[in-house]
């Protein structure tokens, strides 16, 4: 498991995203609706998870991605969770 990195969050987080969205890094903001700007359904959300989860080397509460709505939000969490960790 990589080891993690406090700087990764923000640029990681996009580039998960991008990936799973099929859209270029920079064309992401953090006001984006994962699922009505993105696109982003609940499988590709799941997917979008495990990628994030596996490069921060962390583990996020089913509870907490419960309330992630924005791309801001799941920043957020995996700042908090790297912070914890």
């Amino acid at each position: 498991m990589p080891e993690p990195d406090a700087t990764m969050p923000a640029a990681a987080v996009l580039a998960a995203i991008a990936e799973i969205a099929g859209r270029d890094a920079s064309e992401i903001v953090p006001e984006h609706d994962l699922a009505r700007d993105l696109g982003i359904d609940s499988l590709e959300f799941v997917r979008l998870v495990q990628i994030v989860e596996d490069n921060a080397g962390v583990t996020l509460s089913d509870e907490y991605l419960a309330r992630v709505v924005t791309v801001a939000d799941l920043v957020a969490l995996v700042q908090r969770a790297t912070i914890r960790t």
